[in-house]
């Protein structure tokens, strides 16, 4: 598409992103305002464009997971339950997962798989028994030092 000044369909997309609302019949309209929404920390906005996106595609992986988030943050846990139980089942889902999704299912695969070890020598330092459960096990951990200041001496 050639654009050039005053086109109409140019200007019509270049207000829904100015605005980060879109049109509630336009699905992959309503996805990219839900994520601009998010990536400029416009949750309530995200919440109304994710909500959108869900009149049209009920199986929307990301408009769920949102809309839990914020029904969280609002302690709202039942509400927030049932946009978690709602969610599809991801095999049937597939290529239609946004990346962050299949990132994290991998992710809890792998967290999900048992492991056997010998153990530690006693006093081993916690920093150096994650570094190597890490290398070990393919996992960047990353330390919280203050969320583990009273757990870890």
């Amino acid at each position: 598409m050639k654009l050039s000044p005053g086109d109409e369909r140019a200007l019509r997309y270049q207000r829904v992103i100015d605005s980060g609302e879109a049109p509630g019949d336009e699905a992959s309209l309503c996805y990219l305002t839900t994520v601009l929404n998010v990536r400029r920390d416009r949750w309530p906005e995200a919440g109304r464009e994710a909500a959108k996106r869900l009149a049209l595609e009920p199986n929307d992986w990301l408009a769920r997971c949102i809309l839990a988030r914020i029904a969280l943050a609002d302690r709202n846990l039942e509400e927030a339950r049932t946009h978690l139980d709602l969610l599809p089942d991801p095999a049937k889902v597939g290529e239609k997962l946004p990346e962050p999704v299949k990132t994290a299912l991998q992710a809890r695969e792998r967290l999900n798989q048992l492991v056997s070890l010998d153990g530690f020598e006693p006093n081993t330092p916690f920093k150096e028994a994650t570094q190597f459960l890490g290398e070990k096990f393919g996992l960047t951990l990353i330390h919280d030092k203050p969320a583990l200041a009273h757990v870890v001496a």
